[in-house]
């Protein structure tokens, strides 16, 4: 019985070694992309019905995210999904400034020739507590079409209870690539 425990054993393991080589090594790779927009300016809101949507847009976007994919060993065509990871918006200035006008919130991009996808919302009413900061929740709806067209427009919308004087924010909105990446 020993006699053959030997040459069992080493073709088992050359099979293991050939197994390994002739299969593709890919893996799955997360990696977060952090895109950033300053001095946001939202346009005074004036109305005489009160409670209204009002919706700002940024200026539009061009991407170039293939770098970044690069660095991480991926291309265009490794990507699996791409959705938010985290969206926060700040009020910058003036001084003062708050949300306590705005009851909701929702975000959105809109790239040429595509559907307007929903990336992120305020989960709650916002509260009216003198907030310059709101963390956004997510549905992590796939936004690969849109973050590897050429360009791309953010917007959001908010619920006015009263009318706002114009004022600026910044908005970090963080978003998770999960692509495969060779090992």
């Amino acid at each position: 019985m020993k006699k053959f425990a030997l040459p069992v054993l080493a073709l088992v393991l050359v099979s293991l070694a050939l197994f390994q080589t002739s299969c593709d090594k890919v893996k799955e790779g997360r990696f977060i992309i952090p895109i950033t927009l300053q001095d946001v300016t939202v346009d005074e809101v004036t109305f005489t019905e009160q409670q209204q949507w009002h919706t700002f847009t940024s200026e539009v976007i061009t991407t170039s995210i293939e770098d970044t994919l690069n660095s991480f060993g991926a291309s265009l065509a490794d990507i699996q999904k791409i959705q938010t990871s985290n969206l926060v918006v700040r009020i910058t200035g003036p001084a003062g400034a708050t949300f306590d006008d705005i009851r909701y919130a929702d975000a959105y991009l809109l790239s040429p020739g595509l559907d307007t996808v929903k990336v992120a919302y305020y989960n709650d009413s916002i509260p009216q507590t003198g907030l310059t900061e709101l963390s956004f929740s997510s549905d992590y709806a796939d936004l690969s079409e849109h973050l590897t067209a050429p360009q791309f427009t953010f917007y959001a919308r908010g619920f006015y209870t009263d009318p706002k004087s114009s004022f600026d924010i910044s908005i970090d909105f963080d978003v998770e690539v999960i692509a495969e990446i060779e090992d």
